[in-house]
């Protein structure tokens, strides 16, 4: 494969990783106050859904991302009405709730499988976005930016600010928080929230951006995959960032056909799903991943 092949594959990949890291970023906050979002793929697919629903409807795209920001928000503040003020089983919560907004997106996305999708346009960076191999990172869609933005900002902020140390010592022990006078239940929703609409910008990003359009299922395993990466990335934002670009990128049917040419192509779309095997193996046994699985 010649450069310029090389460079294209790795813009498409930069633009297809973006809704998984957006979802993933927004995952790591709710995470690192001690709540676990199991409703994010349906939260995904039905502010995907709305998101080109509405940008299809009223032809304007910026709207679209806002009512997909507000339907991972509005489903968000359900699950956290449930979990965090209720103190019902988060687990449970969070499969019914995303199973319940799967069903819905079948229900109601029928309609607009056949309408024509349009996207965001390419922005390039001055002089970064003339570069060869930098243009795949530099010369993408405001998204793309936007996540870029979103894994610096957070990462400042949970290791760098006293609320984001203060949400992640809620994650560690809440009830130690609470003695010290913190809020537990007020930080744990700010974070929730601030999660569900990261993850409806994601459903956003995935269809007006990532793969415009609709289709019944467009987004389906998404959700479970920035699950994934969060477990990959420690809760750190720069490790989940890595990583979510990595997946993306090993799992991307060019790059496979590459390195493993014998592979027939009918199986390349298994690869990702592997990948989520090997990594839940590989950190079943962190502290992180025990303490999650006593909450």
């Amino acid at each position: 494969m010649n450069d310029i092949n090389f460079s294209l594959l790795l813009t498409q990949v930069v633009k297809l990783a973006t809704p998984l890291l957006l979802a993933a970023l927004g995952e790591t906050l709710a995470e690192s106050t001690g709540v676990i979002i199991l409703a994010l793929d349906g939260i995904i697919m039905l502010s995907a859904l709305a998101a080109f629903a509405v940008a299809s409807t009223v032809d304007n795209l910026w709207v679209g991302a806002l009512a997909g920001a507000l339907t991972g928000l509005a489903l968000a503040a359900l699950f956290n009405y449930f979990v965090v003020r209720q103190k019902r089983d988060q687990f449970a919560t969070g499969l019914i709730i995303g199973t319940l907004a799967i069903a819905v997106s079948a229900y109601a996305g029928g309609p607009f499988v056949p309408r024509p999708a349009n996207s965001f346009p390419d922005l390039a960076v001055p002089i970064l976005g003339s570069i060869p191999f930098l243009s795949a990172f530099f010369r993408q869609d405001i998204f793309v930016y936007l996540g870029y933005a979103l894994a610096v900002v957070l990462s400042l902020y949970l290791y760098r600010t006293r609320p984001g140390i203060t949400a992640r010592a809620v994650g560690v022990n809440p009830e130690a928080a609470e003695r010290r006078g913190i809020r537990v239940g007020r930080v744990q929703t700010m974070h929730v929230l601030l999660a569900g609409v990261m993850a409806g910008l994601a459903g956003a990003a995935f269809t007006l951006n990532a793969k415009p359009g609709w289709s019944q299922n467009h987004t389906l395993g998404w959700g479970w995959l920035a699950l994934t990466l969060v477990i990959f990335g420690r809760q750190n934002p720069v490790w989940v960032t890595v990583g979510t670009y990595l997946f993306t990128l090993f799992s991307t049917a060019g790059i496979i056909q590459i390195f493993v040419p014998a592979l027939p192509a009918q199986l390349t779309g298994v690869v990702p799903f592997l990948l989520m095997l090997v990594v839940l193996l590989l950190s079943s046994g962190t502290p992180r991943t025990k303490r999650a699985a006593q909450t």
